[in-house]
């Protein structure tokens, strides 16, 4: 299963999350109707419907425990105020905005995720440091950013990639990498 832990108007699956079916399950802390404003941009004249499956915020999360294989987290990320037009479509965060919500969900993500389940987040690239800090349950490994195309910001978004950190274990594993490779040498031994 994989769970959107902040979905907003699920925009950017462009439908291909109903490909999910039941294994996929979007919250949000928003329930909203969508908005008319007339054409203020040419690429936005209305903000979408908010309507999440389950209404709750990611730092309260309603799951049992380690239930989940995937989190994907958009929190809001632009800094223009809830009242401009971009905060309204997606929601606006300041940094002491940030550390209040992320940190708990730091422990929410981790109390609902599986084992070395994925945490696939999207933030502003300049925040990731933050973002890392803060969601220190997790190993983060692969940065893909990329530079916004729908002209609504020049601003550089981030896909970070992590996983879950293992608990320390007192006996070794069964998946260590001679389970996992067999009597495959390494590079350096070749």
């Amino acid at each position: 299963m994989i769970l959107d832990a902040c979905c907003g108007a699920l925009l950017m699956y462009d439908n291909m999350h109903k490909n999910l079916g039941d294994n996929f399950v979007y919250v949000d802390i928003r329930v909203e109707p969508e908005q008319d404003y007339g054409k203020i941009h040419i690429y936005c004249k209305a903000i979408k419907a908010i309507r999440p499956l389950i209404k709750a915020s990611m730092t309260h999360l309603p799951f049992r425990e380690h239930i989940f294989d995937a989190i994907v987290c958009d929190p809001p990320h632009l800094t223009e105020g809830l009242e401009s037009f971009m905060g309204k479509k997606y929601g606006a965060w300041s940094i002491k905005e940030i550390v209040k919500n992320i940190r708990p969900a730091n422990d929410e993500f981790k109390r609902v995720m599986k084992p070395n389940g994925l945490l696939l987040l999207k933030i502003m690239a300049e925040r990731f440091g933050l973002y890392e800090y803060l969601l220190n349950n997790y190993t983060f490994f692969m940065p893909i950013t990329y530079r916004s195309e729908s002209h609504l910001s020049s601003e550089k978004i981030g896909w970070y990639v992590a996983i879950l950190k293992a608990e320390p274990q007192t006996v070794s594993s069964p998946h260590d990498t001679q389970t996992l490779c067999g009597q495959a040498q390494t590079t350096s031994e070749q």
